[in-house]
């Protein structure tokens, strides 16, 4: 049978409304929930009506074990009937009663009881639902109830004794599992706000580090800019009107914790088309990208660093200057960006060339807060056709969203 006391507090789940741990239909939860008629427990009522069938089912067959193990007599099959359909109208009895007081009545009138009230209202309906729900029993099995209490009062009595004793044993199991309700509520509540914390943390940690790539450029394209007015104003103002259509893409970009592979590869242009006026012809580069790729989600200046370094590491130090490649491409079920140049190449002395520099490193660092094991950056020499380097950023295509 079905008895339970309302307002306990409905845990809630990180991972949206029903819990992980959930079995089919999500039952478990409605099971540990049977105990409440709180209208904002989780699920359909229809599925605390069979909550209630199958343990007015359990308490039937353990009445019956007790029965026959006290009367070998007794018909085991008959008895069992005769005791899961007294248990059923006694259960479903008081689950009507408890659903239409706690679940309709009380939360339209505004009723709000206190916790000995609550506790109270509930032995009382259960009290009745008991019999009540024998009166049906009876009734159905061609009996008459009253005139069985009118001729033995001691059986009422005892029935009055017994379904005290069973609510005094219900209210414990009932504040046994409602403390747990609340705990786990509470754990929920707490995991969540510990998850929102760690977002926040992670998204002031990335704009730390898109803060710290290549500082340097600003001073260093204004710096340029200055130099040519007086001799380049042409080119200047050129210059100036680059950076400018630069700079407003990067702070877009920067704003954003998402963008897409063809914001980047925009932003990426405008980057080395900048570069290009101030290292003129020793300054070429491509961009390759697939259109279906351009929409693909992507963390915002992720790009830049490497970029940066095969200008600022691989072709500034070549006197003929050299290409940039940026290619991007599906490749085994992931997406595969390469940034390849063909300047001088990796040097032991180079920090920032070999992977350990601030640059590669904040790349690194964004991948693995933003993708954890999903993505990889590789930094490696290019020996043919040309030397040069080429950095690789692969990701995992079905998780980059």
């Amino acid at each position: 049978m079905e008895s339970s006391l309302p307002s306990q507090p409905t845990p809630t789940s990180s991972h949206g409304d029903r819990a992980p741990r959930e079995s089919l239909f999500g039952f478990r939860e409605i099971i540990r929930h049977s105990w409440s008629f709180d209208p904002a427990r989780p699920g359909a009522k229809w599925k605390y009506f069979v909550a209630t069938g199958l343990f007015n089912c359990v308490f039937a067959v353990a009445l019956t074990l007790g029965f026959v193990a006290f009367d070998s007599s007794a018909q085991i099959w008959t008895t069992f009937w005769q005791t899961l359909l007294i248990s059923n109208c006694i259960g479903f009895t008081i689950h009507v009663l408890m659903e239409l007081a706690f679940g309709a009545l009380f939360p339209r009138l505004g009723i709000n009881l206190v916790r000995w009230q609550q506790n109270l209202t509930a032995i009382v309906l259960a009290l009745i639902g008991v019999f009540v729900g024998y009166s049906i029993a009876f009734a159905i099995l061609g009996r008459n109830f009253a005139a069985l209490v009118t001729k033995y009062p001691r059986f009422a009595f005892g029935m009055l004794l017994i379904g005290i004793l069973g609510c005094v044993v219900w209210l414990l199991i009932t504040d046994s599992q409602s403390r747990r309700i609340r705990a786990e509520a509470e754990q929920a509540r707490h995991a969540e706000e510990q998850e929102r914390l760690v977002a926040q943390a992670k998204d002031s940690e990335l704009r730390a580090l898109q803060a710290q790539i290549e500082p340097h450029f600003l001073f260093n394209t204004l710096s340029n800019v200055l130099a040519l007015i007086d001799y380049e104003p042409q080119t200047a103002k050129r210059m100036l009107d680059s950076f400018i259509t630069h700079l407003r893409h990067s702070l877009d970009s920067s704003r954003q914790t998402r963008a897409t592979l063809g914001s980047e590869l925009d932003l990426l242009k405008t980057y080395l088309q900048l570069i290009e006026i101030r290292m003129g012809s020793r300054l070429r580069f491509e961009i390759e990208c697939e259109d279906a790729l351009r929409s693909t989600p992507f963390a915002p200046l992720l790009l830049q660093p490497l970029v940066e370094n095969a200008v600022k590491y691989g072709l500034e130090p070549k006197i003929e200057g050299g290409t940039v490649s940026i290619r991007v491409a599906r490749d085994h079920g992931a997406i595969r960006i390469d940034v390849i140049d063909d300047g001088v190449g990796l040097h032991a002395k180079s920090t920032a060339r070999s992977g350990s520099g601030v640059g590669i490193s904040n790349v690194r660092e964004r991948l693995a807060s933003l993708y954890g094991g999903r993505a990889a950056l590789s930094v490696t020499s290019r020996t043919v056709p040309e030397v040069g380097t080429r950095s690789s950023i692969t990701l995992h295509e079905s998780k980059t969203s």
